[in-house]
């Protein structure tokens, strides 16, 4: 389903106020269920799911307003709606900035990771309230039959704590929110959000943080700056041992022996790009069935240049060659169904005296709604052919393993 995690539809007028703060009732404020006076109001997510860059991709920002996903800021006039909203990528970078929004008829919150299922057709929803006015159940119907239905709870402070989805057939997710502090107001400052999926890998959960400014305060610095200090956990899988493995006659390369030579997929790699020579495909394997791999392969040049007669100027980042394998890698993902969620620019590095181009980015994967974290390092070979490792794993996954295959990078030797 194409939902990203508590997203809150919104209707939100421009309003521009002046002079001083009187909030009305019904503003933006009072559907985001947060009190005060507000002028900002700013999150931060601790995960390596790029919830942001999903929004996004998915939705539009002037119509959609993440309030528990992703890295926003919100600010607000004097009559307690919005005027302006903004969301940061994964890395801190600015994604999008908006000032001006549309109406918006559907409103609800739902909590669903972008591309969960394929959300079935609906033309009603029927919902019942509490006493307080919210919502706590949702009925989508297609031609007065019943497609699914969504089951809300809340705090007494009015904050969602779960939502319940019913597919049917016994299917069902669940996202359930624990608040660990609140400001004086009494709106929340921090929490957990956890969501369970249909199968078990499908499962997450990230800590959120919440800085809320109000009238009056001076704000101190930026709550994004906060980001990279708010994700350092710490997270890794053991380091272990390597195992040794050739690379044809060009030289060899040290693997996790945690990770498996899988046959079946490299042949399906092979089907899938045949102008390749996939030389290994190794997986991780866990009872958690996390989606880890190492293709390697090899490949005519094709124009791909010497990377060692690169000159110090040539070595520079240029933005437009960066636009332009940008581009080249949205096509290439697109002809195996899958689609760049974001791209984290190209860089050159040596490797034991080898140089090789490195690009990262993440990409929606086939089999799995979580997005997939990739690194791929590019070498020259001596016979006008180029050799390519290649890592991707689940980007909730990204911290425990990362570390082990740049350990793994390290050691190649050609």
């Amino acid at each position: 389903m194409r939902h990203v995690a508590l997203v809150c539809f919104l209707s939100v007028p421009l309003l521009m106020g002046c002079g001083k703060y009187e909030r009305q009732s019904g503003c933006d404020l009072d559907k985001l269920n947060i009190r005060g006076d507000v002028r900002k109001v700013e999150t931060i997510v601790q995960t390596t799911i790029p919830m942001t860059e999903m929004i996004a991709k998915d939705y539009d920002p002037h119509s959609v307003i993440a309030t528990l996903g992703g890295n926003t800021l919100l600010e607000f006039d004097n009559k307690g709606n919005i005027k302006k909203y903004a969301g940061y990528g994964i890395d801190g970078e600015q994604l999008f900035s908006v000032r001006s929004f549309s109406d918006v008829k559907a409103a609800g919150i739902t909590p669903k990771p972008i591309g969960m299922y394929p959300e079935p057709e609906h033309d009603d929803v029927r919902t019942v309230k509490n006493d307080d006015g919210r919502v706590v159940e949702a009925v989508y119907l297609m031609d007065g039959k019943q497609m699914w239905k969504t089951e809300k709870a809340y705090d007494t402070y009015g904050n969602v704590t779960e939502i319940m989805n019913d597919y049917g057939s016994e299917l069902t997710d669940k996202t359930t929110v624990e608040y660990l502090g609140y400001d004086a107001q009494k709106n929340w400052t921090e929490a957990i959000v956890t969501f369970k999926g249909l199968k078990h890998f499908q499962d997450f959960s990230y800590h959120i943080k919440r800085r809320i400014t109000y009238e009056g305060q001076e704000s101190d610095g930026r709550l994004i700056d906060q980001l990279d200090s708010y994700n350092s956990d710490g997270r890794s899988w053991p380091m272990g041992q390597f195992k040794k493995v050739p690379i044809g006659d060009y030289g060899d390369i040290s693997i996790p022996d945690f990770m498996k030579n899988n046959e079946e997929n490299r042949l399906a790699a092979a089907a899938a790009t045949p102008q390749c020579d996939y030389l290994y495909a190794f997986e991780f394997y866990e009872p958690e069935e996390t989606y880890a791999t190492i293709l390697i392969s090899t490949t005519a040049a094709n124009g791909f240049p010497d990377l060692e007669s690169l000159t110090s100027a040539e070595l520079e980042f240029d933005k437009a060659t960066d636009n332009l394998l940008e581009e080249q890698m949205a096509k290439q993902l697109k002809t195996g169904n899958m689609r760049l969620l974001k791209w984290m620019h190209y860089d050159f590095t040596q490797i034991n005296g080898s140089r090789c181009m490195v690009h990262r980015y993440y990409r929606y994967g086939i089999a799995s709604s979580i997005p997939v974290y990739v690194e791929s390092y590019t070498f020259n070979l001596p016979d006008d052919r180029i050799l390519s490792v290649l890592f991707s794993v689940q980007s909730n996954k990204k911290d425990l393993l990362t570390e082990q295959f740049r350990e793994a990078i390290k050691t190649l030797r050609l």
